[in-house]
């Protein structure tokens, strides 16, 4: 498999995750955890998603698998695949970063040009620091709310709110506080707006934009709505 160059090299000295303590999730997702509690387990990936590699680390909280995954459906005549789901126990994490790795683009073998040094200069200075940052459940949540902060800043509508609103309101929960959790699922209800041209700010992507009110972005608009409201339902 191309890629797997630079995930062997994340399994050697001067770097090897598994001497650290992670362990290999699955060898075609190129991605290592280590549980910390009961309820964090950190996660370091390798992903070409985004067209070269980055090496990704982020914080899974292992009891957001039991909940639904956000879903938001898309339709023809859009170019996507059918829907788009947010599930913060998935993939990278529920807070995340990346950092590129040079060498080339993602589908090119290029890893043999990474110098095994570099991997684990990188790992050392800036991948673990980062998680090192999330050894509790608070610590987490004071960073979604920050990055919930700065977000919300920089989106032209309340939408951009909805997801962070749910993923916060599920960690008060974990933690206890109950009315917190309730004023979330709260603030997430009002967050949710009709989203007409060119309103449509963080998900799905500010990229995304209708270009007429026809008949197929008005039904898209119907079953977006329906099923944000629903999502909020269930959390309650």
């Amino acid at each position: 498999m191309v890629g797997e160059g630079i995930a062997d090299l994340l399994e050697a000295p001067p770097v090897d995750l598994r001497a650290r303590g992670f362990r290999r999730v699955t060898r075609a997702r190129r991605a290592w955890d280590k549980r910390i509690s009961d309820d964090i387990v950190w996660r370091i990936s390798i992903d070409g998603s985004a067209g070269r590699w980055e090496i990704v680390a982020g914080v899974v909280l292992t009891f957001f698998d039991a909940v639904r995954p956000f879903t938001t459906l898309i339709r023809a005549p859009y170019d996507w695949d059918e829907e788009v789901v947010r599930n913060p126990s998935a993939r990278h994490g529920c807070v995340s970063i990346a950092w590129p790795v040079e060498g080339g683009r993602s589908g090119l073998p290029w890893s043999h040009r990474v110098p095994n040094a570099r991997l684990a200069r990188l790992v050392e200075e800036e991948v673990l620091p980062y998680l090192a940052r999330f050894l509790s459940l608070m610590a987490v949540l004071d960073e979604l709310l920050a990055t919930r902060d700065r977000t919300s800043s920089k989106a032209r509508g309340d939408s951009a709110r909805y997801f962070a609103s749910c993923e916060i309101a599920l960690l008060k929960w974990r933690l206890g506080d109950i009315a917190g959790a309730e004023a979330e699922l709260d603030r997430a209800a009002q967050s949710i707006v009709r989203l007409e041209y060119p309103s449509i700010t963080l998900w799905p992507p500010s990229a995304w934009r209708a270009t007429s009110d026809d008949d197929e972005t008005l039904k898209f608009v119907e079953v977006t709505l329906g099923e944000q409201k629903a999502y909020i339902a269930d959390l309650r």
